[in-house]
């Protein structure tokens, strides 16, 4: 019983395995990493969902520009009135 066991569990982790890297595969023949230029100006998503109608809410805050690249995919804006300084995501 034990070592059926044992058995069934190599055997779902190596399944599992399997699936991740073949997801990845899928993700990374189909992904287009975008390459900004600090002249870009970006729409950033809206992080939470306000209760209510969600017909007439924008879903993107206005345009900020682009400071500098920090990673691959990483980017330093400057957004708010007070051109406050933040790192976000850009896929």
């Amino acid at each position: 019983m034990t070592n059926r066991l044992s058995f069934l569990n190599r055997y779902a982790k190596e399944n599992l395995h399997k699936a991740k890297e073949s997801s990845k595969q899928y993700y990374d023949k189909r992904i287009k990493h975008l390459i900004l230029d600090m002249r870009n100006f970006i729409y950033v998503l809206h992080g939470t969902i306000r209760k209510g109608s969600k017909k007439l809410i924008d879903q993107y805050n206005s345009p900020f520009k682009i400071i500098r690249r920090i990673g691959e995919v990483n980017y330093e804006i400057k957004r708010g009135r007070r051109n406050q300084i933040q790192n976000t995501l850009i896929n």
